[in-house]
């Protein structure tokens, strides 16, 4: 048990096994209690008959402990007795009555000994003073995944790690490191490696039942995140009890320990300078053989702060580039009023004559965004919108 000091545990699932070896003449009978074991408000005792041992094998008994509880107080009133990590048990064993009389000699003996296996579903006492580490572990994020290139200059962002603890038991911990890297280059976080931050303890209720406490820390990520990181690094250390035990009673439940995690948070206010986003579309036009593409329109309803040049490249099956549909196109920015926000969304139509689509498959789009004002922090607000309409004028000769 290490530094804990328990008072209580509940048995998921456990046995105990029951070794006996007997040289007596006779049959001998062992009467097994576990006062502080109980199950159902019944305590934990049993019967057994123990033959004697020829050859010395012991003979051997299992009793589940599935379900029980076990009080680790000791015997109650028991004088210089300890209070924790006790398992409080009696024995009663003697020789059945044959009738008959029998010679014990002084080399005979009876011996028992006891096997506990179990998996506790909860603990309670004082679990004791312990140091984990965390880390270094590497995260994968794909949230920059679709940005192919330009920069970004964000006017606040944080990475938060969030713990849930479902303990009863203080702690804090450090954080070691935390970096954002891609495959170019990594920008650390500017943190105190001292500094400790506050876990509170979980409460457990009459019924066992948990309300964890919730510690959320903010880190600010204008740099890290700027470089647009496809992996986060991180490491901390993690101390539980770090002031000794206290007044309160600690509990730990296996099925429910300490979680943690990590997010970004980005507002969405920035200033961009040709952010280049990529995306990929399947197409699908069916008998074209029967039809002549006369014209295309693309119609941009813009309703973001941002202008843009568009590239539409057209692919086959095979992710060949068949032809490019239109490049550099530049799409107008909304409208924007004194304090920067979007008053009117601003339409651009492209018109073009391409006709052959028949091998064409996916439509890649590269768009290069920035801002609409130069130096300005920008707001997105969740009712901007950017919309897209892809319309073609068609002939059909009907009869044929």
């Amino acid at each position: 048990l290490g530094s804990a000091r328990l008072t209580e545990i509940g048995i998921k699932t456990g046995s105990v096994i029951i070794n006996a070896v007997s040289t007596l003449p006779d049959t001998g009978t062992i009467i097994y209690a576990i006062p502080s074991l109980t199950k159902n408000g019944a305590i934990f005792e049993t019967v057994v008959k123990v033959p004697p041992n020829i050859n010395g094998d012991p003979t051997q008994f299992t009793f589940s402990f599935d379900g029980y509880v076990m009080d680790l107080t000791g015997e109650e009133g028991r004088f210089g007795g300890d209070t924790v990590n006790t398992i409080y048990a009696t024995l009663e064993a003697y020789l059945d009555s044959t009738g008959e009389l029998e010679t014990i000699h002084k080399v005979d003996s009876f011996y028992l000994f006891n096997e506990y296996y179990f998996t506790p579903e909860y603990a309670k006492g004082y679990i004791g003073q312990d140091t984990l580490a965390f880390g270094p572990e590497t995260i994968e994020t794909d949230v920059f995944d679709f940005i192919q290139s330009g920069n970004i200059d964000l006017e606040s962002a944080k990475i938060s790690i969030a713990i849930d603890n479902y303990i009863g038991a203080d702690a804090s911990f450090q954080i070691n490191n935390l970096s954002a890297l891609n495959d170019e280059t990594e920008v650390s976080a500017q943190i105190d490696n001292n500094a400790m931050h506050i876990i509170e303890r979980a409460i457990l209720s009459a019924q066992n039942n948990i309300t964890p406490t919730h510690t959320k820390i903010n880190i600010e990520a204008n740099e890290m995140l700027a470089i647009f990181p496809n992996k986060i690094n991180t490491s901390a250390t993690f101390y539980f009890n770090p002031n000794g035990q206290s007044a309160i009673e600690d509990f730990l439940l296996p099925a429910y320990p300490m979680e943690a995690n990590l997010a970004l948070e980005i507002p969405l206010s920035f200033i961009a300078n040709e952010l280049t986003f990529t995306d990929t579309n399947e197409l699908e036009i069916e008998n074209t053989t029967e039809i002549d593409i006369e014209r295309i329109y693309i119609t941009i309803e813009n309703g973001l702060p941002f202008s843009a040049n568009l590239s539409l490249i057209l692919l086959d099956e095979s992710n060949n580039i068949i032809d490019t549909l239109t490049h550099n196109t530049t799409v107008l920015p909304a409208q924007l009023d004194a304090n920067n926000i979007v008053t009117n969304s601003e339409t651009t139509t492209i018109d073009m004559d391409y006709t052959d689509f028949e091998s064409v498959n996916k439509i890649v789009s590269i768009s290069s965004f920035s801002t609409a004002q130069n130096n300005e922090f920008i707001n997105i607000y969740s009712d901007y919108e950017l919309n897209i309409t892809i319309s073609a004028k068609l002939n059909k000769t009907i009869g044929e």
